[in-house]
């Protein structure tokens, strides 16, 4: 009750991260887009100069933290993906971080982002953040990956894309 779409969920130590095209969440707790269940629900508020919360693409329990993307803001240069440390915001600013984000994955202390990267200064459309670069993986895909997962040393991906690493 109280979701109107649901467009992605994320399952981390702490709390199990929503995001979607909702209002409010547990029949009665008003929420913007974002929210958190940990035998409870918490609403959390979009972070300031974001815009990726219109409605979330993505999300991933990165680090212990839950992060979410989406759409970026480009003149601002915030990037698209945001993680919230059980206080406030901290948004993944890089150039190397995509300026639209559709698929993230977590394994150990790397994020994969898949995404549209403006400019582009390497592969499209997927890369490995480790914390403080974001690293190509290969040649890329030719579109963005609408879901990445990762088993061990190996990443997967699935979208709406006809080539992938050159293939």
């Amino acid at each position: 009750a109280g979701f109107g779409a649901v467009s992605t969920l994320a399952a981390g130590v702490v709390a199990v991260a929503v995001g979607g095209d909702f209002r409010q969440v547990g029949g009665s707790t008003p929420a913007h887009s974002i929210a958190l269940w940990n035998g409870t629900w918490a609403a959390l508020a979009a972070p300031p100069g974001q815009g990726l919360f219109a409605s979330p693409l993505a999300a991933a329990s990165y680090a212990s933290e839950p992060c979410f993307g989406g759409f970026g803001e480009m003149h601002t240069g915030t990037g698209s993906i945001a993680c919230w440390d059980g206080n406030a915001w901290a948004p993944l600013i890089s150039a190397e971080i995509p300026a639209f984000t559709n698929a993230l994955a977590a394994s150990g202390n790397d994020l994969y982002i898949g995404g549209y990267f403006y400019p582009d200064p390497g592969s499209c459309c997927i890369r490995r953040w480790d914390g403080a670069i974001a690293h190509d993986l290969g040649e890329g895909t030719d579109s963005g990956p609408m879901s990445i997962f990762v088993d061990g040393t190996d990443v997967y991906a699935s979208g709406w894309f006809g080539g992938a690493g050159g293939i």
